[in-house]
């Protein structure tokens, strides 16, 4: 399945649910992600749609002041996009606890994210988002929303070079308590043209055999065009998909 990112963020507000251009009155709503679920004639329910949330300190300089960003793997003809919080620590799993939220949606240039933004909160909570696909109906695992309690850091030192094998590799210092880590690597025009996940700090192009998810299935054996620059993002996630730390490096590649 082809995913394009659906980046959340200020340019264009909306309601919660992407079908529903009005917007709420108030800033919650009484629908529930269970009534959401029941509400669709679906044959198919997905509850491992790939998501993230974080604070990094340059968030706010992206989106207009507002701290907090989602970040959603949306397939290619998704609808119905709608965004839920619980501050039910305890029953995260409960899908009647999550009740709808106005957000507002932007795209960004890369072809590969979306990005989801929403002010500071002063209390921990979980968030989780739903769409559907045909007959499908997806939805994120919880994920949390720590930015009470937590910021968002930076990945230094990342490095990139030809290693013995032949394989250009990208190499980090780990990031303490993450689980995963997505990368997603650009070309000059900004373009995404590799985006995937691995539970390692050291990724070697284009070597598939250590990596969780790929979202560019299609893609068998891509080559980097030497002379040509690149900008590697690297995502620290902790399983409940919180972004524990964030960098990137861009590099002319040569052998």
């Amino acid at each position: 399945m082809r995913y394009s990112f659906v980046l959340l963020a200020s340019l264009l507000v909306l309601g919660a649910c992407q079908k529903d251009p009005v917007s709420l009155p108030v800033d919650e709503s009484t629908l529930t992600l269970e009534q959401e679920l029941e509400s669709h004639a679906v044959s198919r329910t997905r509850l491992d749609a790939f998501g993230f949330v974080g604070n990094h300190p340059s968030f706010q300089r992206i989106t207009n002041r507002l701290p907090i960003h989602l970040y959603l793997a949306v397939p290619n003809g998704a609808s119905n996009l709608c965004y839920f919080e619980t501050d039910s620590l305890r029953f995260r799993d409960s899908l009647n606890l999550f009740r709808q939220r106005r957000m507002a949606f932007e795209r960004v240039g890369n072809g590969l994210m979306i990005r989801g933004a929403r002010e500071d909160i002063r209390t921990d909570r979980y968030v989780r988002v739903s769409y559907t696909v045909g007959d499908s109906f997806y939805v994120t695992p919880p994920m949390t929303l720590r930015a009470a309690t937590l910021e968002t850091g930076t990945i230094d030192g990342i490095r990139s070079a030809t290693n013995a094998q032949d394989f250009y590799q990208f190499s980090w210092g780990g990031v303490p308590g993450t689980d995963q880590y997505f990368l997603v690597l650009e070309d000059v025009s900004g373009d995404a043209i590799m985006g995937l996940t691995t539970e390692r700090s050291s990724f070697q192009f284009y070597d598939l055999r250590n990596v969780r998810e790929n979202f560019f299935p299609q893609l068998r054996d891509p080559q980097l065009v030497e002379g040509a620059s690149y900008t590697l993002h690297i995502y620290a996630l902790t399983t409940r998909g919180w972004l524990i730390a964030q960098g990137r490096h861009t590099f002319t590649f040569e052998r």
